[in-house]
């Protein structure tokens, strides 16, 4: 996930250097985002529960944010439903029943309304038309009660983890084909409803 690769690549540039990079680029299928160091070390801080974003200013402690970040990761996917999905060399198996899965592919599309609409945008970065606070919060409020979301690409995928990793949002993000055969996905054959925005 590009999540724990940001704060991986972090970790090691200052092993090396004794210095904190200025940013870390992110290249993945063809999608590419250049993350500065305040963005990584402001997401470390509340993967370890910060109340406060710990500066940069201080390169030992903001170091030392990012270790304690990456070992409060490494616990949360131990801990996962989907721990096999997210960790590396592990062998996969399937989908336990537990796991909540969002689902974005379209014969198996398993959200709607504001949710369906703020997450298909950012898939298929769509800059277009209007995105209100609404769909934001209705999407988060999903996201963080899902495990895993299933996407058609590779590119929509570290599309996806992009979103989530600036929101340290914690679901692992797997291709259609990354799990097939392990997920037997209800066909609800692409019945998307409309995003619904209250007003007043």
């Amino acid at each position: 996930m590009i999540l724990e690769s940001l704060l991986r690549i972090t970790r090691a540039r200052f092993k090396e250097s004794g210095k904190l990079p200025a940013h870390v680029t992110i290249r993945r299928h063809g999608f590419e985002r250049k993350y500065h160091i305040t963005t990584i070390v402001a997401i470390a801080s509340r993967i370890a529960g910060k109340k406060r974003t710990i500066g940069v200013s201080d390169e030992q402690n903001a170091a030392c944010m990012i270790r304690i970040a990456s070992r409060e990761m490494y616990k949360y996917r131990k801990q996962s439903p989907v721990a096999c999905w997210a960790l590396r060399d592990v062998e996969k198996t399937p989908l336990p029943a537990a796991a909540r899965v969002i689902d974005l592919r379209e014969d198996y599309c398993n959200v709607e309304g504001l949710v369906l609409d703020r997450l298909m945008r950012v898939i298929n970065a769509d800059q277009s038309g209007e995105c209100s606070q609404q769909h934001g919060v209705a999407a988060v409020q999903k996201l963080l009660e899902t495990d895993i979301i299933i996407v058609n690409t590779p590119l929509e995928s570290a599309r996806m983890q992009d979103y989530l990793a600036r929101r340290v949002l914690k679901p692992v993000v797997v291709t259609g084909e990354e799990i097939a055969g392990y997920y037997d996905a209800p066909v609800t054959k692409g019945e998307w409803s409309k995003p619904t925005v209250a007003y007043g």
